[in-house]
């Protein structure tokens, strides 16, 4: 399942080397805003591992996302409709327990 019912732009989903998947998307139903990486343990079922990577005011579109052969993700997106951004993400940082869905710090 995925883990917004309506997406406001788009989305990109990969196969990650340990089996897992990975999403990147705008987390809000009707803005391009808070584009966040999710993670699947049970081949997209669930998503219970999410990052918010932009969450300032702008607009954050067009995400893709890869995985190098050293596990780094790598994710690109238009950024504020001014410039193409870059941002090199751990999957283990994606993952981690404080910021399972519904766990906050």
């Amino acid at each position: 399942m995925w883990p917004v019912r309506k997406l406001h732009g788009s989305a990109q989903a990969i196969n990650l080397s340990d089996g897992n998947i990975a999403l990147i998307y705008n987390d809000h139903p009707s803005s391009r805003i808070n584009l966040t990486v999710a993670i699947s343990e049970d081949d997209d079922r669930t998503f219970p591992f999410k990052r918010v990577i932009e969450d300032a005011q702008g607009i954050f579109s067009y995400p893709s996302i890869d995985q190098a052969p050293d596990g780094m993700l790598h994710v690109t997106y238009t950024y504020r409709r001014e410039t193409i951004k870059h941002v090199g993400l751990d999957q283990e940082w994606v993952m981690s327990a404080a910021h399972a869905m519904g766990v906050s710090e």
